[in-house]
């Protein structure tokens, strides 16, 4: 069976583990310095926290928002996202708000999170679902602090500039099958004043001065060791290189599909230019695509995320979403994938065709 996600390291990707072991040091030291200011540097932000997951980034930077805004308790977020970022939302005491997603799309409808906007509002979370950008011009218009959750979005850009270097903090995982594994943790990219604000609620404790004159303050203890971070480091060498096969297996597919005028592809934002970390489409046979697929040993998905109708039935209706996950088809696309796995697909697409498959 073709997978439809994987993990994706090289021998080459553990040269690092020979000095640790001479060092008799695994924690956090030299490696994580070099790759919080690397990640930085490469994803166009002042400053990158390095911390124990993509989820636990966004609870520290809303964290940091709500001590901004304390009567704020409402973030607004797409109906069909992760359901460890709704977790991140509630860990920090606040209200999830659900809104629609686009016509055609997977990504956030903008009109709709407009609707919802309150003085309650303390914050957007753009998700890029599959790493193709959410609507930011239209997001920015509202004047509402704005989270770019990039955990899907690594290297995907819009007009030009990262994802990551949007909204007032922007987060990203590690996580073992994310477009760049360090085998977990996560990292929060802010400007200066925010990160170290961040940094200080992420401390694993603080200084006995400021517990006698505060009283106790919990922090998140985050913890991220050198053994990752030498394998984030490897990973980020080779990160324009895994940008470039996604594309191009994402094209291949794309050429393969569009012989059938029926199947819809996604909308993507204009002037954004995506990273593939997932391809799908839209079909009105989507249960046959899956069946057929799969039955050509392609483990073909009708989500690659979480409809969150499903999980709180009193939100309000997403005519798009409800729509949108009875059509979706997503194909594997990965670094794993070999030339001859990726050729098994399109031939599966064309049989599917043939079939009458539309």
């Amino acid at each position: 069976m073709i997978r439809h996600s994987s993990s994706h390291v090289v021998a080459n990707d553990f040269g690092y583990i020979s000095q640790l072991a001479e060092k008799n040091f695994v924690g956090r030291g030299e490696l994580c310095d070099k790759f919080s200011s690397e990640l930085a540097h490469r994803f166009r932000r002042s400053k990158c926290l390095l911390t124990r997951s993509g989820a636990t980034s966004i609870e520290i930077g809303l964290h940091v928002l709500r001590m901004r805004e304390p009567g704020a308790n409402e973030v607004v977020l797409s109906g069909y996202i992760c359901p460890t970022v709704v977790s991140a939302v509630v860990r920090e005491g606040l209200k999830p708000i659900f809104v629609d997603v686009q016509k055609r799309s997977m990504n956030i409808d903008s009109v709709a999170v407009e609707r919802v906007i309150t003085k309650k509002t303390l914050a957007v979370v753009m998700t890029h679902i599959g790493g193709c950008s959410d609507p930011i011009d239209d997001l920015l218009s509202l004047n509402i602090p704005l989270v770019s959750d990039c955990a899907q979005a690594l290297g995907a850009t819009w007009r030009g500039e990262e994802l990551t270097a949007y909204g007032d903090f922007s987060i990203t995982s590690f996580g073992p099958t994310k477009f760049m594994t360090a085998g977990g943790g996560g990292a929060l990219f802010a400007g200066k004043d925010f990160f170290y604000c961040a940094q200080r609620h992420s401390q694993q404790e603080l200084e006995v001065s400021d517990y006698e004159s505060s009283g106790f303050t919990a922090t998140h203890g985050q913890s991220f060791s050198d053994l990752a971070a030498g394998l984030g480091l490897s990973q980020l060498e080779r990160f324009n290189l895994m940008l470039e096969r996604r594309r191009y297996i994402a094209n291949r597919y794309t050429a393969a599909l569009e012989s059938c005028p029926d199947i819809q592809m996604p909308v993507c934002c204009d002037e954004g230019v995506p990273n593939n970390y997932r391809y799908y489409f839209f079909s009105s046979s989507a249960t046959g695509w899956i069946k057929h697929l799969q039955k050509h040993n392609i483990d073909a998905r009708s989500s690659f995320s979480h409809c969150m109708a499903d999980y709180f039935p009193n939100i309000s209706d997403m005519p798009n979403l409800k729509k949108n996950v009875t059509q979706l088809i997503s194909l594997p696309i990965h670094m794993a994938l070999t030339n001859i796995d990726v050729a098994h697909i399109e031939n599966a697409i064309e049989q599917g065709f043939s079939s009458g498959l539309q």
